[in-house]
């Protein structure tokens, strides 16, 4: 009784202890480091894994579809340039080129 006790209190301790605050090394929690607001970082809970990774897929849609549209404008850029041999003004004057 008595060791089943103790056992019981060590590991008590033993748990107790392992909620402490992490130490300081200068770097930062991930979820701190991200450019994303708190409530947008992933919270490594299983439960809301399959939220948290159709969020995540839906914004590198967002980003990939971002990306695709500044390519396209560059490159209509670069076509006004090799036949303008000039950039153009505004984009009203690259769109009606």
């Amino acid at each position: 009784m008595k060791t089943s006790f103790l056992l019981l209190t060590v590991s008590g301790l033993l748990l107790a202890g392992c909620g402490g605050k992490p130490e300081e090394s200068g770097a930062q929690p991930a979820s701190q480091s991200t450019n994303q607001p708190q409530s947008q970082a992933q919270s490594g809970n299983p439960i809301s894994a399959p939220v948290d990774y159709l969020g995540a897929v839906g914004q590198a849609g967002q980003h990939a579809a971002k990306v695709v549209d500044l390519v396209q404008v560059q490159t209509a850029i670069r076509q006004f340039h090799a036949v303008e041999d000039r950039y153009p003004k505004n984009l009203q004057e690259l769109v009606s080129a």
